[in-house]
């Protein structure tokens, strides 16, 4: 009986050590997740910020006539 409590604990141990990594990878996962999502934030912000410019200098360009 005594080694089926201790093979019990055992297992009880395993699992908790298993959760306990899960538990650090998923943070690590949603912390890279965080960043990439702030790098496409930023690339998004720097998309619309070429676009605007890209506008302006057309309407620079439109000014001269050949």
């Amino acid at each position: 009986m005594n080694q089926i409590v201790e093979q019990v604990n055992l297992a009880m141990q395993n699992v908790s050590a298993t959760a306990e990594e899960s538990a650090a990878s998923s943070e690590e996962i949603l912390s890279s997740i965080n960043e990439v999502t702030n790098a496409i934030n930023e690339v998004s912000k720097s998309a619309k910020d070429q676009s605007e410019l890209a506008k302006k200098l057309n309407d620079l360009v439109q000014e001269f006539t050949i």
